[in-house]
């Protein structure tokens, strides 16, 4: 665990500007999947769970957003996100993601979103639900977790994600059908690296029929892009 610890303690001690990231391609292919879930909506409160050095403030407060959040459990992220957003109306605290609700009001962020955390938990469904208790009524919250049925995970050298503490060794299909029963929302879309959207608009007690379109497509995909892509951005609206 402290060798986990030493490691994200220095992960961004060499960035000194968010400019250059938004440069580099796995932060642009992100914003590209936020341009594809967030299209056409708009958010004054949104909170950003395990934000790390806080790449993503700048995108969200140039598209209009007036109040920006961001919670993360390592001290040395969270002086490094202030430190990178500084110019920004951004407020970041340290904290346990397991204790979210002492630090945010319920159904108070029209967006809340977290990028590569859930997948650390043992039983992501609490933390999922502990997220969704801060949503706003017909707000979003938007989950990226790794596929792990992607080659790219295999390719760069795998063993450093063995080195964390836990993982849900999961693939995407086994994210969404998770998500599918997950209770209080609705799974809108689910985008996968570059190249691919499903959508959901069926009604809940559909969820079967939709897993199995998902199952379908999923192997449409595996065939035209190597195992579909390493990420995958869930969108889920609160009803």
């Amino acid at each position: 665990m402290l060798k986990v610890k030493n490691a994200w303690n220095n992960h961004w001690k060499n960035i000194s500007s968010i400019e250059p990231l938004y440069k580099n391609y796995g932060v642009k292919n992100i914003l590209w999947c936020f341009d594809k879930l967030l299209k056409n909506e708009k958010f004054n409160k949104i909170l950003d769970v395990g934000c790390g050095a806080g790449f993503y403030f700048k995108y969200f407060s140039e598209k209009g957003a007036k109040e920006l959040h961001g919670l993360e459990f390592n001290i040395k992220n969270v002086e490094k996100a202030k430190f990178l957003n500084r110019n920004f109306n951004v407020k970041i605290i340290q904290g346990d993601v397991k204790e979210i609700t002492k630090y945010y009001r319920k159904n108070y962020f029209k967006l809340v979103f977290s990028l590569g955390l859930i997948e650390h938990f043992k039983y992501p469904v609490k933390i999922i639900n502990k997220l969704l208790n801060l949503v706003s009524s017909r707000g979003i919250l938007i989950l990226e977790m790794p596929n792990f049925n992607n080659y790219l995970f295999w390719r760069h050298n795998v063993q450093k994600i063995n080195s964390l503490p836990f993982h849900n060794w999961w693939r995407v299909k086994e994210w969404s059908r998770y998500l599918f029963n997950i209770e209080g929302c609705h799974l809108e879309m689910i985008q996968t690296g570059d190249f691919w959207s499903y959508y959901s608009y069926l009604p809940k007690f559909l969820g079967k029929i939709s897993s199995k379109l998902l199952d379908l497509e999923i192997s449409v995909e595996n065939k035209l892009f190597s195992k579909s892509g390493a990420l995958a951005f869930c969108k889920l609206r609160k009803i």
